[in-house]
């Protein structure tokens, strides 16, 4: 496209080049930057191929400081040209906003980084030559936007062109010296949660450490992520679920294939804390509780999906309002690990949880985990399980992943309980894994990689399990519940957030649509 006359192309290509943040040049491709542009220039410079000079860059091998934007040699590298071109995606015209609960303003799911990864791809498919440079361009005034858009372009360049972590920490920090004061705004949970002041709230790196950890133990699979069957099931009136730990073997090919890129030399090595973790977690799916009053969440809609998904266990976190022989009569377990909405697990929801998590591995098994609105409850108990199990940098690393899995998860107080349970978590952990160690966990380094885990559990498991447990002593707590986020679907197809006091029973959704 053309800019409008008030748009001089070199005004636009000066801008830019002076404060363009950049990425190490991907293998194969053009190289990657992020610039927080005057919100004027959103509209007019989307999809604005511009010509450059590309000695004012720096070369891929150097890192993009502000002192270093404009060196005063050419670029040091053999494809180094003055004749080089720059693409401009702007955020707004690909990516869906953010649907907040409340004060939260993401970051957006990960559905949005492969859907501007498509577009960026697809888009250079209709050009005469491809770009030297992608820039993806955000509204410098709009701190959030500013923050969604690191996180945003940064799980491109991971899941695409499978960036390491020193390149994504390099990154993050230039986009933080780029600020006004020197940061990015941080994410917050979606309630009115006062945290203490000794807590830091969520950051772009917390994110991006978690998705490069998760990517790296094959929880991420680009060739087979849909993103029409992410946000289709994602909507309320489809199911509203996301899976956040994919099923074991599905994790054992992907590991597969990772691997033999790495040895065809076409992936890095992985250097990332996923290195060496024995990755011993079942799959993991995060939904929203069914509900018989509810047309579009009767339990009974669960049954066939459910069953193609490889989901083997039903755990359920909230106040029985249905039947759990709806699923049971389907081949399921089910099991009830009850307790309030807004609170943190008791010790002994916990210690049978980590369990359960540890059974269904070991049966190659994958656990469909709900509370009312699959965020709160469930999310903390996704996040102990990847900490005990999957070896997790941190909590906040944890919660980052979670999020961009499923937006909304984890809310008030429940991100300090998993800072200062974390030595719990890997206690329990210890105790399950010496009472009956699972067999072989799945590493990338692994000899067994592929191979099928059939053994179970032996009966000396320290937390032992019930089909109907419902925790005794759970109520009598002095935790006081914050407002929990909740999804509503509209008549449009399309859905609203909002919170609500810990216990308050939803009307039933009114809406008919499909995202």
């Amino acid at each position: 496209m053309t800019p409008t006359s008030r748009h001089d192309l070199s005004i636009i290509a000066s801008a830019l080049l002076n404060e363009v943040v950049l990425l190490p040049h991907p293998q194969g491709g053009p190289q990657v930057g992020l610039w927080f542009a005057p919100y004027h220039l959103l509209d007019d410079c989307h999809k604005l191929s511009l010509p450059y000079d590309s000695t004012f860059l720096p070369g891929p091998d150097v890192p993009p400081a502000a002192a270093q934007r404009r060196p005063s040699s050419p670029r040091d590298h053999a494809s180094s040209s003055t004749n080089a071109s720059a693409l401009l995606v702007s955020m707004g015209h690909v990516v869906t906003p953010y649907t907040s609960f409340l004060l939260d303003f993401g970051p957006l799911n990960i559905a949005q980084s492969v859907r501007l990864g498509h577009f960026i791809k697809q888009h250079i498919s209709t050009l005469s030559q491809a770009p030297d440079l992608i820039v993806l361009i955000c509204d410098q005034e709009s701190q959030e936007d500013c923050s969604n858009a690191v996180v945003l372009l940064g799980a491109y360049v991971t899941l695409f062109h499978d960036a390491q972590w020193t390149a994504i920490d390099r990154y993050v920090n230039e986009c933080m010296r780029s600020q006004p004061n020197g940061q990015l705004k941080l994410f917050r949970d979606p309630s009115y949660w006062t945290p203490p002041a000794t807590f830091a709230n969520l950051s772009p790196r917390d994110c991006l450490a978690g998705l490069i950890h998760a990517r790296d133990l094959g929880w991420f699979d680009l060739s087979t992520f849909s993103v029409q069957e992410y946000l289709f099931r994602d909507h309320p009136n489809q199911g509203d679920w996301n899976w956040v730990v994919p099923p074991p073997e599905a994790r054992r090919k992907t590991l597969a294939t990772r691997q033999r890129l790495i040895q065809q030399g076409k992936l890095s090595p992985v250097k990332s804390t996923a290195a060496q973790v024995e990755d011993r977690c079942c799959g993991l799916l995060a939904f929203a509780g069914p509900d018989l009053a509810v047309p579009h969440q009767h339990p009974s809609i669960y049954v066939d999906p459910f069953k193609s998904q490889g989901i083997s266990t039903v755990v359920r976190l909230n106040n029985a309002n249905y039947d759990r022989a709806y699923f049971q009569h389907q081949g399921f377990d089910h099991f009830d690990m009850i307790y309030p909405d807004g609170h943190n697990p008791p010790d002994v929801v916990l210690q049978q949880f980590l369990a359960l998590v540890l059974r269904e591995y070991s049966r190659n098994g994958s656990i469909a985990l709900h509370c009312m609105a699959g965020l709160g409850r469930t999310g903390t108990l996704i996040c102990a399980s990847m900490l005990a199990f999957a070896g997790f940098p941190g909590p906040m690393s944890a919660i980052g992943y979670l999020r961009l899995m499923r937006p909304g998860s984890v809310v008030g107080p429940q991100q300090v309980y998993l800072l200062e349970y974390l030595p719990q978590f890997h206690r329990i952990a210890r105790e399950l894994l010496m009472a009956a160690p699972p067999p072989s966990p799945i590493r990338l380094h692994s000899s067994v990689l592929g191979e099928k885990v059939m053994a179970t559990l032996p009966t000396t498991n320290p937390f032992p399990l019930t089909m109907s447990e419902t925790v005794a002593g759970a109520y009598e707590t002095d935790q006081e519940p914050v407002l929990q986020p909740r999804k509503e679907a509209t008549s449009m197809g399309t859905y609203t957030a909002r919170v609500v006091s810990p216990g308050t029973r939803l009307p039933p959704r009114t809406g008919s649509g499909t995202p």
